[in-house]
């Protein structure tokens, strides 16, 4: 039991460090290692004090509420696909069913991809003043 709370434990801590990499990868140019040391260096950033203020604290916020949004979005859009369930129209249940899953996954894909991305800006915008470099670069 202590050993799968501990791989349990050292795979949430490893997600949560590299959660970053796909945005560091697409808007600071980086790739391998390199992309995952900066997720990594930002994710462990101590921009503001506070236990709901740490960044991987934040992460694990948006990613429980995409996931509960997914799940509403989801129960809300299966209830057409269970109502043709209970009338057997056989085929036709089927695909509503499909189509209304992947619309719902489809949103909220969005909604939490979105939100990360903003995260990302948010952490480089406070640790590092993202905003007044960028205004620099336009002066120069």
């Amino acid at each position: 039991v202590l050993v799968g709370i501990g791989i349990l434990w050292l795979t949430i801590r490893l997600f949560l460090n590299w959660l970053l990499a796909d945005k560091v990868v697409v808007l600071e140019d980086k790739a391998g290692m390199s992309a995952l040391r900066r997720s990594k260096e930002l994710m462990n950033a101590r921009t503001e004090e506070g236990f709901w203020k740490r960044p991987k604290n934040k992460a694990a916020l948006i990613l429980l509420t995409g996931f509960l949004i997914g799940l509403g979005i989801n129960l809300l859009f299966q209830v057409p696909g269970f109502a043709l369930g209970l009338l057997e129209f056989g085929f036709v249940t089927a695909a509503v069913s499909g189509l209304l899953n992947i619309v719902s996954t489809s949103l909220a894909t969005v909604f939490t991809a979105t939100a990360m991305i903003l995260f990302y800006y948010d952490i480089r915008l406070r640790k590092e003043g993202f905003d007044l470099k960028m205004m620099a670069q336009g002066l120069g």
